[in-house]
């Protein structure tokens, strides 16, 4: 059996300009998937480095390391999350 971990973050912690650029796949490492407007589910399928090497946003960039760090592999963004502390709310 396979077994996939999710965080759940609050889109408190991605900017204006990077919830635009999910909208419009405008992020070529990132696979996104929109909850009808209230956030977005992403798989993380990439290393660290190729996130940090690539053209992801900073905001999203500390959200994958955050994840990665604790062992998720997706990250679901949603409005209804309370924030996390040790992340920037934008």
């Amino acid at each position: 059996m396979e077994k996939h971990l999710m965080l759940a973050l609050s889109t408190t912690h991605i900017t204006e300009n990077t919830w635009n650029a999910l909208d419009n796949n405008a992020i070529s490492e990132i696979v996104s998937y929109n909850k009808d407007g209230l956030g977005y589910f992403i798989p993380i399928c990439l290393s660290l480095e190729e996130y940090e090497n690539g053209e992801c946003p900073a905001d999203l960039y500390l959200c994958i390391r955050y994840a990665i760090s604790y062992g998720f592999n997706w990250i679901m963004f949603d409005r209804d999350v309370e924030p996390t502390p040790e992340l920037i709310q934008y």
